[in-house]
């Protein structure tokens, strides 16, 4: 660990993760000096804390006293998670509130995290959203299907990724055991459902600051089915056609213009915040809003050449910088996708993956159609080598997830499907222990 300076700012950081392990070497680089909080004290990040406490982040007492005890000698710039489980989330926000910082309080996060509240205050302002309702047991859930015989299954509060996420329908028998898995995953033993939706999805991603919404990334979400309903598997952004900015795309004023609103309707300020949209051919709905940006969209934008360490700085501790963000002007395309298993095992790769920082370049065919853009793949690691896996339930589950650039968002995406995953790892078939005993799992995905 790196000596304390007494004089100097501190940054409070709630996890130690990979990718906190990189905003934290921004972080000390910079100047600041960090109070890093993971339960592990091998996490990658706990080698550029000035202190690591291990505490997990439900022990919000006793990071509230930690942080007390160094703010009586020294002052507190910003405070920051990017975790998204919770808990994390809460101890963030709970910091902010004690020690009056930029970002989240506690009172806006919890009405956040309890997805049915703001879905109801949208509403209420005339942003449409899918019709929510919170459910103790599954008599409810019968009765809500009597209404809307098609519809999503969600933990009311807390869970990760898409996990509990399933779609259920009128009469289906498994309604039950989805019901009880959303349940089983919820902070608070209750689960949110609403009216199902079909159309094209989008992801959005962006910064308030001063009030102000300003876009970073809006994406086209793309999924395949399985036991559930549907499994994220990556997402294509920037310009819309070879030879356009991506905010020639006609969706990119209505993106702006509805994050504009969800900040003023639910009062956020100083914040990263991302969510989903549903385009059901007639209307735009709200299905997803977020106090982070989406899962893996921060080293997305950074692949893009935003500085998003720098950009997650700055929020924190409560600059806000003349400079307009420039992500619309962005014209290449680029393509996040997902990589999962395909069966139980043990996880394994065909040779030695990637550098201390996680990422890993893959070599490019090139040829003369080959723009400049299209130069480099990265490919960064969610699992570890010899470590158990499963075919998914949701988001969770992914082994890792590709990077790709090339000239508009469709040929990225065609691109980085054209990338065997065969050639980048394998799963040991090996008698491993399930990692959930659930009745539906395993089982094979869905077809068709």
């Amino acid at each position: 660990m790196v000596k304390s300076n007494r004089d100097s700012l501190w940054w409070i950081q709630i996890g130690a993760d990979q990718s906190a392990a990189r905003l934290l070497e921004h972080v000390r680089a910079i100047g600041y000096e960090a109070l890093v909080f993971d339960a592990d004290p091998d996490a990658p990040g706990a080698a550029h804390a000035t202190r690591l406490m291990t505490r997990a982040p439900d022990d919000l007492t006793s990071i509230v006293e930690d942080v007390s005890a160094l703010a009586r000698s020294a002052a507190i710039a910003g405070c920051v998670t990017l975790a998204r489980d919770a808990d994390s989330l809460r101890a963030a926000a709970a910091l902010r509130s004690a020690f009056d910082l930029p970002g989240i309080p506690t009172e806006g996060m919890n009405a956040l995290l309890a997805r049915g509240s703001w879905k109801k205050s949208l509403a209420n302002a005339g942003i449409p959203t899918p019709v929510v309702d919170i459910l103790e047991s599954p008599i409810e859930l019968d009765r809500f299907l009597g209404a809307h015989p098609s519809a999503l299954l969600k933990p009311a509060t807390g869970g990760r990724g898409s996990q509990g996420v399933a779609r259920v329908r009128i009469g289906d028998p498994r309604n039950r055991e989805l019901f009880d898995e959303a349940r089983s995953v919820s902070d608070s033993d209750l689960v949110r459902i609403e009216a199902f939706v079909a159309g094209e999805e989008f992801s959005v991603d962006g910064v308030i600051r001063a009030g102000r919404f300003e876009m970073l990334h809006l994406g086209r979400q793309f999924s395949m089915r399985n036991l559930r309903g549907t499994l994220p598997t990556g997402t294509a952004w920037g310009s819309p056609v070879a030879g356009t900015r991506a905010d020639e795309d006609p969706r990119w004023a209505e993106a702006s213009e509805l994050g504009q609103q969800i900040a003023e309707v639910l009062g956020l300020d100083d914040c990263l915040i991302g969510f989903g949209l549903m385009d059901d051919g007639e209307t735009t709905h709200v299905i997803d809003v977020r106090p982070h940006l989406g899962r893996a969209i921060d080293r997305a934008i950074g692949f893009t050449g935003t500085d998003v360490n720098e950009l997650i700085c700055d929020i924190a501790v409560g600059k806000r910088r003349d400079r307009a963000l420039d992500a619309g002007a962005t014209t290449s395309g680029f393509a996040q996708r997902f990589f999962y298993a395909n069966a139980q095992g043990v996880l394994d790769q065909p040779e030695k993956h990637s550098d201390e920082s996680g990422w890993r370049t893959i070599p490019v065919q090139r040829d003369a159609h080959t723009s400049p853009a299209e130069g480099t793949r990265l490919l960064e690691w969610d699992k570890l080598l010899g470590e158990p896996v499963e075919r998914p339930r949701s988001a969770e589950d992914r082994v890792a997830s590709l990077l790709i650039a090339s000239t508009d968002r469709n040929a990225a995406w065609m691109r980085a499907n054209e990338v065997d995953p065969d050639s980048l790892y394998e799963v040991r078939e090996a008698r491993v222990e399930p990692t959930t005993t659930h009745p539906l799992w395993p089982m094979p995905p869905m077809r068709g």
